[in-house]
């Protein structure tokens, strides 16, 4: 959702702190979107990250695509995430994200 993000990006730029939007198109992750994140945390990997939405949602199943595509235990990286949101929601968000050591 955009609402809130032009406030933000303004308040964290006034505290020199880099913004960047991932759009996310809903409750399943794109590839695209696991690149997008990824790429972000190369570029500058000695930079702080805060990962957000509005509900945590997002930014949840945006975090266990990009660790199991890395090869994170899918278990485990369920786990992890299910404090934040409902572990049903989770498994078809990721399902198509194969870790690197399943593909090898």
């Amino acid at each position: 959702a955009e609402e809130g993000r032009s406030e933000d990006e303004q308040r964290l730029r006034d505290g020199n702190v880099r913004y960047h939007n991932i759009p996310m198109s809903g409750a399943v992750v794109s590839e695209k979107e696991v690149a997008a994140l990824q790429r972000l945390l190369t570029s500058d990997p000695t930079s702080p990250v805060v990962l957000h939405c509005a509900s945590g949602n997002r930014a949840a199943l945006l975090w266990a695509a990009l660790q199991i595509t890395q090869g994170a235990d899918r278990a485990a990286t369920i786990d992890q995430v299910a404090p934040i949101i409902n572990s049903e929601a989770i498994v078809p968000a990721i399902n198509g994200f194969p870790s690197t050591a399943q593909q090898q």
